[in-house]
């Protein structure tokens, strides 16, 4: 079955929802933009302590996406992306603002933009 997307309008959409997070990193802007888009540096860090990222894909261009594979402590099997984390590229301005959209397979009630920008 095919998926029909609307397009969003990142700049203008009304969240619904907000939640901003501001933190401050020992690392370059470059550093920081690439650990949210290199796929061998997402597998390192992207989980929570205790899961695994066996594996992330990155195309990385608006219009792009991605896909982020999250494997449970307690989780024997070997299907590379049977629960993950998938999204769109809506901005990519390295290596000051990255707008993505995130959503959760499987999971049909909407989807989380964030933005990580530089300062």
């Amino acid at each position: 079955m095919s998926e029909i997307r609307t397009p969003v309008d990142v700049q203008s959409a009304v969240a619904v929802k907000e939640l901003v997070i501001e933190r401050t990193f020992a690392a370059s802007p470059e550093s920081v933009f690439d650990a949210f888009t290199d796929p061998l540096q997402l597998t390192h860090w992207w989980w929570p302590k205790g899961f695994a990222c066996p594996s992330a894909e990155v195309d990385l261009r608006v219009g792009g996406t991605y896909r982020i594979a999250i494997k449970w402590p307690d989780d024997s099997s070997d299907a590379r992306f049977m629960r993950s984390l998938n999204g769109e590229y809506y901005e990519v301005d390295r290596p000051h603002r990255l707008v993505m959209s995130s959503r959760a397979v499987n999971d049909e009630r909407g989807e989380l933009f964030a933005t990580v920008a530089s300062e």
